[in-house]
Formats: structure tokens, sequence, C-alpha cells
């Protein structure tokens, strides 16, 4: 049994995203200047965080997924429900 409808013309029940994002941008890896932080150090001089952070500075991207469904389909819902507790009890 198909949990979605095998029809070809009908709206999928789930939209699926997914994505890889870095925590931090330096400030030669992107244009605007509001993604970067900053700072003075002692002697006056500005420089990116990172280069005096070795926490933002070892930071790896982290990957988002994301699953969307209609607010009125309980049923999907709880499929999706169900496939995060099982894969979450996989997780170490």
């Amino acid at each position: 049994k198909h949990w979605s409808p095998p029809k070809e013309d009908s709206c999928p029940r789930l939209l699926i995203d997914q994505t890889s994002r870095k925590p931090y941008k330096r400030q030669t890896e992107d244009d605007g200047p509001l993604n970067q932080v900053l700072i003075q150090t002692s002697d006056g001089r500005q420089v990116d965080i990172s280069e005096c952070s070795p926490i933002i500075n070892a930071s790896k991207p982290f990957h988002l997924f994301r699953v969307y469904h209609d607010s009125g389909d309980s049923e999907a819902k709880e499929f999706i429900e169900k496939v995060i507790n099982q894969e979450v009890g996989h997780v170490s």
C-alpha cells in the first residue's frame, strides 16, 4: 500500500526541502557587511571575529532537512512525527 495517492494530477501531501548552511560567514565569503562581526583589537585594528575565536574558526556547516504538510492533514503530520521518532532513535 502506498501512503501517498498514486495519481499524477494530485498535489503532493508532503513537500521536502534540504540544504547546508555555514554558521558564520567570514568577511571574504560574503559581500554583505551585516553577515560579519568585526572586533577592534587592542592595537586598534578591526579584524573578523573568526581570526580571534578558535570556536568560530572551527565551526562546520550544518545540514537542514524540512518537511511541510497542510495543517489540516493530521495523517501526514502523524506520519512525519513517526518517521522523526524512528530516526531520532537511531542517533547515538
